[in-house]
């Protein structure tokens, strides 16, 4: 990608000059452009500086990745490696939106609101909330990261209090639920107890999508590394995303704890604790995959399927390497299996500048996924809106494999849908008959422009999809009939962001 910072020696490869975003913390990458006789030390780092908040970020074979919390309005970002700096003119405005994603501390009537966590941690309510919001606000960035890389720009969801600085990063919510209770129940029980509760409380809306963390989730130890956790979900879909917080523990309350809280290899006690680490055994490992995975149920919130590969298949386990610069040849020692039908759907900031820097999370998870593939054939990209062909380029000229993305279909459902976008005259008066489907002749008519479409099986798996992202409008798509008799849904979004779901068979 050519910047307008080519001529320096720091060098910004994924943002433009004065771009405006929509979300709090923004990702930021780029390289030391240097000559050959460049010496990389261990310790070698760029330090950041935004409105007098500083940050420092290890640079691994002349890269660099840096999280910045912006500001709302103009924020001016000075990047330092040595003697050379350069400045990155960014504005955040938060996007003035019906729909929202609330994050929920979840408590039950009898429960203290602490969760489960090592002796002498900070386990109270207001650091669980920290927390939650926090890995929010993470999801919400890496999602535009990922949809920018796929042409789409940096859309993402709105968090609630993004725009209404009035309310609180997360809420607290009282259950009448007991902590007995919860912990007997399988976690489409606690789902759809906690739907219902949230769905006929104050805080009931359609307009807002759940992000809800259970206090009283509890490992008990069996012995022999071995265990059952009770009060536990990690299930997503409808309006609700619900998870345990038995690695909640592992997670950062702010900004200067990410990258510590990523890079912690601290063994896992599993006569204490629970490891939800993909079998790596760290403290990163188990914030790596279990904020993957919320990101992953989040996502069915948003109407996503499973998909064979990526976030919405188990390819979330690596999430930290969207965020931390890397060695190309990581060893990918950990090898995952699992295969969609596994998943449950169901002040200052400073770090220490001496840190010894080295990816400590344990071995990325290698699920042999292709993740170069063009997403979108050449001849309809070249109708896109915008001009993000940059961003595509840039992503396939880097050769930057991060272990994480979203599937075509699943970018696509994003990208149009309500909660990524300003609503428009037609999205606020939906009608029943924007998308239609013929079953007789096999054809799907969208009268605002069809932009994906997705045959799914009866477990959710997205078996066939299409998607349509170009200026010029798919109005009709004939859908072959043996592909509609191999499958059980039809699943369909057009421009304005409105949905049809039907049962084929």
């Amino acid at each position: 990608m050519v910047t307008a910072y080519d001529h320096q020696k720091i060098v910004i490869d994924n943002l433009l000059k004065d771009e405006t975003v929509y979300f709090s913390i923004l990702l930021v990458k780029g390289h030391i452009n240097r000559t050959n006789n460049f010496t990389e030390n261990q310790n070698d780092i760029i330090t950041v500086e935004n409105s007098s908040q500083y940050s420092s970020w290890p640079i691994i074979n002349k890269t660099f990745k840096c999280l910045v919390e912006l500001k709302i309005g103009f924020n001016n970002i000075t990047f330092q490696h040595n003697q050379d700096k350069i400045d990155l003119q960014i504005t955040y405005k938060p996007r003035i939106s019906p729909f929202s994603v609330t994050p929920l501390y979840i408590i039950c009537k009898d429960h203290n609101g602490c969760f489960q966590a090592p002796a002498k941690s900070d386990n109270s309510i207001n650091n669980a909330c920290a927390k939650i919001a926090l890995g929010a606000k993470l999801i919400q960035c890496l999602t535009a990261e990922k949809l920018y890389e796929q042409g789409y720009g940096r859309k993402t969801f709105q968090l609630e209090s993004d725009s209404n600085l009035d309310v609180p990063e997360c809420f607290t919510f009282y259950s009448n639920l007991s902590v007995s209770a919860a912990k007997t129940m399988e976690e489409e029980e606690l789902w759809t107890y906690f739907g219902r509760e949230i769905m006929t409380s104050h805080l009931s809306s359609s307009s807002r999508k759940y992000f809800g963390f259970l206090s009283c989730t509890e490992w008990q130890s069996l012995g022999g590394g071995k265990g059952q956790v009770r009060a536990h979900a990690a299930l997503g879909g409808g309006g609700l995303a619900l998870f345990g917080t038995g690695c909640l523990h592992t997670w950062p309350s702010k900004v200067e704890e990410i990258l510590p809280c990523f890079l912690n290899d601290t063994q896992v006690d599993t006569n204490f604790l629970m490891d939800d680490s993909c079998h790596r055994g760290t403290y990163g490992a188990c914030f790596s995959t279990t904020l993957g995975a919320a990101c992953h149920e989040l996502g069915h919130t948003f109407d996503l399927g499973h998909s064979n590969q990526g976030i919405m298949s188990r390819g979330f386990d690596n999430i930290h390497l969207v965020f931390l610069a890397f060695h190309p040849e990581t060893p990918y020692g950990c090898t995952n299996t699992s295969t969609p039908k596994n998943i449950s759907q169901k002040s200052t900031v400073r770090f220490t500048n001496n840190l010894n820097i080295k990816c400590s999370v344990g071995p990325p998870i290698n699920n042999n996924i292709d993740m170069y593939t063009p997403l979108v054939n050449r001849k309809t990209r070249e109708t896109d809106l915008d001009n993000n062909l940059t961003n595509l380029r840039y992503k396939f000229e880097k050769h930057e494999d991060d272990q994480t993305h979203w599937s075509p279909s699943c970018a696509a459902m994003l990208a149009f849908h309500r909660w990524f976008n300003n609503p428009s005259e037609n999205s606020k008066a939906p009608s029943r008959k924007s998308l239609s489907y013929d079953k007789l002749r096999n054809i799907l008519t969208g009268r605002f422009g069809i932009r994906v479409i997705e045959l799914r099986g009866d477990d959710g798996l997205v078996l066939n999809s299409w998607q349509f992202p170009g200026a010029k409008l798919r109005e009709q798509f004939f859908i072959p009939k043996q592909l509609v008799n191999n499958a059980q849904f039809l699943v369909a979004e057009d421009t304005e962001g409105n949905l049809i779901k039907l049962k084929l068979n």
